[in-house]
Order: structure tokens, then C-alpha cells, then sequence
């Protein structure tokens, strides 16, 4: 039904056996790893994986269009996922739908009670992120990416242009302007997904795109479970008892996310200090010890810092 396509170059993260365990948990999805590390992973079925390097995407790249296409780096290669439909035609052939995200920094949940068949044939897309988003797989959707945006510039100025523009996402001239300046619908996934914060310490869901209705969200004590196959995210309400909802999948964005001793792997938590083994029972008592807030925010601290060294060139 589906087929996620997943480039990643470079050392994949210490926990890339739990993110391949959860892909294997969703059977109905083919994923499409590209990759130049060779670490012996325990690959599950539907993981395909192909070695080879980013010099070499680029040249298989570079044969599909008329112009000198620039990828000098994996941050550029963020600009075309989702072209990824027109790059990868054939390996995508016979799928409902196809689908880019992002590879070190997710875990994922039961694809399939957000991600349905009713769901794809009712929308030319399904979410706007560049850690996941699914288009119909119909050569007329995989070469939208070529119409107006009503930027005043289009596709091939940003696919010669070595800088990173944003493609992916909400930006100038980007897929999600093509999309809604053309009128092409879209399905809303936001709300079935854990998109963490970058800057705190604890984990707090951030929604919207960009500076478009973005708010975040005020999570107390959350904390994720993935309990073979299902994601579950736990958290204090206001009475301090514990609410819990499932998640197609929880993004950290970049943290490091050790993982402890004893991780079991077929149920285990992620909170703000890594994998962790999973308690008998989440109550509210594990929820207060593991999601409390710190002061000050080490995450916050830490990009404020990275972000007055890139003002200052210090």
C-alpha cells in the first residue's frame, strides 16, 4: 500500500534497532533505506536497503532533469524529498501512496490506524512536515512539485541553488505553497503526531508549521511507551492523574537519546533522558520523576548559545 523512501548518510544513531523494530511492527509499509553506513543491523523484511552514497543519489538525480541540479551536502538533501515520487518512479511502481521522513530521530507507532487507504484516496497529500508526509502515488502528483507558487520563482531555481530553502516544508516558493497556491487538498495528520520541541529539557508537542498558528503545547510530565507495535504517550492532566492517547510516531528532533541498560526491546519508554526499561504500569509517580522540567533548561541554554555563536562567528 505504502512505500517510504529514507535516505541517511552518514553513522546511524546507537538506537536504530528500536527505530527498525517499529518499522517492522507496520508490515503493510515498505521502507526504502539509501544509506552509506554498513553496520550490521538486524534489518526486518520490509526494510530494502541499498548502499550508497550521496555523490551517487545526486548523478542517479541529476539524470531526470535538463539542468545542473546542486546537492553538496545532506542538509540540501532535505529540498528534495518531495520530489522523491519523480526520483524514485520505478522502485515506487504498483504503491497506493509514497512517503518521506525523517530517519534518526523518529520512533513509530501503528502506521496504520492514522494512515488508512480511505484516507489516501481522499487527499492528493497527507501532512505538510518534512518528517513525514505521504502523497498519491500518480505521475500527475509526483511532478506537482513543477508547477507555480506564486513566489515569483520556480523548481529549478531551487534545485541549482546549493542553499537550503526549505523545500520540504513551509517556505518561499515550497512544496506546501505549490500545493495551496494550485489548490490541491490536504490531509491534516498534526494532531496524531508527537512533534517534540527542540528547546526544553522536558518534552512539550509543538503544532503548526512555521510561524502559521504555531503554538506549544503545555505537555506535563509526558512521557512516550512503545509497547510492541503501539505508541502510547502518557502525561499528568490537571488533576495530576495520569491521560494517555496513542501517537503515529514521536520525533525528538536531534536530541541524544542514550539508551540505558536492560532496554528491553519489545516495550521500553522514551523521556527526556533517553530509552528507558518500561515500569510494570506508568502512573503518575513515574510520569513526575522522569517528565519534570528542569531549571535552568539545559536545551534552552544550549541553543541560546548556539544561536549568539552563530550572530557573533564565536
Amino acid at each position: 500500500m505504502l512505500a517510504i523512501v529514507a535516505p541517511y548518510f552518514g553513522t546511524l544513531p546507537a538506537h536504530t534497532q528500536l527505530w527498525l523494530n517499529s518499522l517492522a511492527a507496520n508490515p503493510q509499509v515498505t521502507w526504502l533505506l539509501y544509506t552509506d553506513d554498513r553496520t550490521a543491523w538486524d534489518y526486518p523484511g520490509n526494510v530494502r536497503v541499498t548502499y550508497c552514497t550521496l555523490d551517487d543519489l545526486s548523478e542517479r538525480f541529476q539524470r531526470k532533469f535538463d539542468f545542473e541540479i546542486a546537492l553538496p551536502g545532506i542538509r540540501k538533501l532535505g529540498d528534495y524529498k518531495p520530489l522523491y515520487g519523480y526520483l524514485f518512479e520505478e522502485e515506487l511502481a504498483g504503491y497506493l501512496a509514497w512517503g518521506h521522513v525523517d530517519v534518526g530521530d523518529v520512533i513509530y507507532g501503528d502506521i496504520s490506524k492514522f494512515i488508512t487507504p480511505e484516507r489516501i484516496e481522499a487527499y492528493d497529500r497527507l501532512g505538510r512536515l518534512g518528517h513525514m508526509t505521504i502523497y498519491r502515488n500518480t505521475p500527475e502528483n509526483n511532478r506537482r512539485f513543477m508547477a507555480e507558487s506564486g513566489a515569483g520563482f520556480e523548481y529549478r531555481e531551487v534545485f541549482s541553488n546549493p542553499d537550503f530553502m526549505n523545500f520540504e516544508e513551509v517556505a518561499p516558493g515550497s512544496i506546501d505553497e505549490i500545493w495551496r497556491h494550485n489548490g490541491w487538498t490536504t490531509g491534516e495528520i498534526d494532531a496524531d503526531v508527537a512533534d517534540l520541541r527542540a528547546y526544553s529539557w522536558d518534552f512539550r508537542i509543538s503544532r503548526g508549521y512555521g510561524t502559521e498558528h504555531h503554538e506549544i503545547l503545555d505537555n506535563r510530565g509526558l512521557v512516550f511507551e512503545w509497547d510492541d507495535g503501539d505508541l502510547w504517550g502518557h502525561e499528568l492532566d490537571p488533576r495530576g492523574e495520569v491521560a494517555s492517547r496513542e501517537y503515529l510516531y514521536v520525533h525528538f528532533k536531534r536530541r541524544k537519546m542514550p539508551m540505558a541498560q536492560g532496554v528491553d526491546q519489545r516495550r521500553y519508554l522514551i523521556a527526556p533522558e533517553g530509552f528507558l526499561p518500561a515500569p510494570v504500569s506508568v502512573d503518575a509517580a513515574c510520569l513526575k520523576r522522569l517528565g519534570k522540567r528542569r531549571f535552568p533548561d539545559p536545551m534552552w541554554m544550549a541553543a541560546k548559545k548556539a544561536g549568539l555563536k552563530r550572530r557573533f562567528g564565536r
